[in-house]
């Protein structure tokens, strides 16, 4: 996954189990930039698919189910954390929703759940999941799927 994410100018901020914190920064807000960094991450996203899927079939890694939830939206990052213990790492609503939508994609059918802003600019509507109560959001959130394998 992180070749895949390097590979599409995108940083691996953190390993964190069976888990990946990964950004695909956006330099000015709105526009050409939020849409290339949108469509880097879902190609990032396609490619380690792919990629652990082919490691699945060749036999170099046993059967896992991966999911990844994609998200576009403003975040803190720095230091943070207490004293003694500082992780540099990032924080908000974008990320918190990027962790439901990976764990909801364990129960909905699809590997790549898409939060609605980043589906918009990467031009992925096509394939609408609805809106979907999500743990810490007061609001019903649109859901959309990337779709291909499973």
């Amino acid at each position: 996954v992180s070749r895949a994410v390097h590979a599409g100018s995108g940083e691996v901020l953190k390993l964190m189990g069976d888990a990946i914190l990964a950004v695909f920064p956006v330099h000015e807000a709105g526009g050409a930039d939020e849409q290339r960094a949108a469509r880097a991450c879902l190609e990032a996203a396609r490619t380690a698919r792919a990629e652990l899927e082919q490691a699945r079939m060749t036999g170099a890694i046993a059967s896992v189910r991966a999911g990844f939830g994609l998200t576009l939206g403003e975040v803190v990052y720095g230091n943070i954390g207490a004293p003694g213990r500082l992780d540099f790492t990032i924080i908000g609503e974008a990320v918190n929703l990027a962790a439901r939508l990976e764990e909801r994609s364990k129960h909905v059918g699809e590997d790549v759940l898409l939060g609605p802003r980043i589906a918009s600019r990467a031009g992925a509507l096509d394939r609408p999941l609805g809106p979907t109560r999500i743990r810490g959001f007061s609001d019903p959130v649109a859901l959309y799927g990337l779709g291909e394998p499973r």
